[in-house]
């Protein structure tokens, strides 16, 4: 049911005549006729009675009068809402993100984007798994590592740099490693997470760091508060550690060197999200949102 037909028949019925609604619609005569007409068969009914001087209403011409004045009413509400969504940031944003990159970055910083932007609901998961966007509904996902061919879009967040580090009181006890050679002498705190390899020292050939391994947990946090705790030493994310850098709790060791558990250097943070031709505002803001909080984030 075409909406210019149901602006046709209302204004006619208003009217009182075809001609008059052609003038009020810029329209000619025959094109106002037409599309009535064109109603009336689609719905198999006559809506007016017609003359020489006047039309009027047939019963089912009344009857129906109402109902598409709320069927036009219903499009142009519809029209404005799509055009809303089109134009300033609305409705729920369905996010995606790694556990403890939520946990330790991304979390803190939503309420910012929470006040900027009130007319966002946000509904995230934090969950180590590698989702398909389009099946699950999600509108973006935060990913850590090498990046695979997915045939999605992505935006480099941070760099996904790693810091060897240890508690003051651990360093007191067994000592400051000078040297990557004087690892070998103290624990290692590492996580047990198939897609990583050994921490490769970057820049030296083939070498990994060597440190032995006293424990072996499955989640970067329980590895955190092991090492705050003076339970061994491990290369922990700069964007988990840099508060604890910062504050002294963590010590930063052989700062020359640099480290990856990664087979590749090439590992970041990204916001991924599928092509769209027109990408909803909402999707636009945490995009900017995510680029601006990184810009600020300190490199320990």
């Amino acid at each position: 049911m075409k909406s210019t037909r149901l602006l046709c028949f209302i204004k006619a019925a208003e009217l009182g005549s075809f001609s008059a609604t052609a003038t009020t619609l810029n329209m000619q005569v025959s094109s106002v006729t037409r599309h009535v007409t064109a109603l009336e068969e689609e719905l198999g009914a006559r809506f007016f009675n017609r003359s020489r001087k006047r039309i009027t209403l047939t019963e089912a011409g009344g009857l129906f009068l109402p109902f598409a004045k709320r069927i036009l009413e219903e499009e142009r509400r519809a029209r404005e809402a799509v055009n809303g969504l089109q134009t300033a940031p609305t409705g729920e944003l369905t996010i995606s993100c790694t556990r403890a990159f939520g946990e330790y970055w991304l979390a803190a910083r939503l309420p910012k984007f929470m006040e900027a932007f009130p007319h966002v609901q946000l509904a995230l998961q934090f969950d180590d798994r590698v989702i398909d966007l389009s099946s699950e509904g999600v509108d973006l996902a935060i990913r850590i590592g090498v990046l695979t061919d997915s045939g999605l879009i992505a935006l480099r967040i941070l760099e996904n740099e790693f810091l060897l580090v240890a508690s003051p009181d651990y360093l007191e006890r067994h000592g400051t490693p000078q040297t990557l050679a004087d690892l070998a002498k103290l624990h290692g705190v590492w996580l047990a997470y198939p897609r990583w390899s050994n921490f490769r020292v970057l820049g030296q050939k083939d070498m990994d760091l060597v440190l032995p391994q006293r424990i072996e947990l499955n989640t970067p946090a329980s590895i955190h508060q092991v090492v705050r705790n003076a339970g061994g030493i491990s290369a922990l994310p700069t964007w988990m550690v840099s508060e604890d850098v910062a504050s002294g709790r963590l010590v930063p060791l052989l700062t020359s060197y640099r480290f990856s558990p990664y087979e590749s250097d090439n590992s970041a943070v990204y916001a991924v999200y599928q092509e769209r031709r027109f990408m909803p505002p909402k999707i636009r803001a945490f995009l900017d949102f995510l680029k601006g909080e990184a810009a600020h984030t300190k490199p320990s």
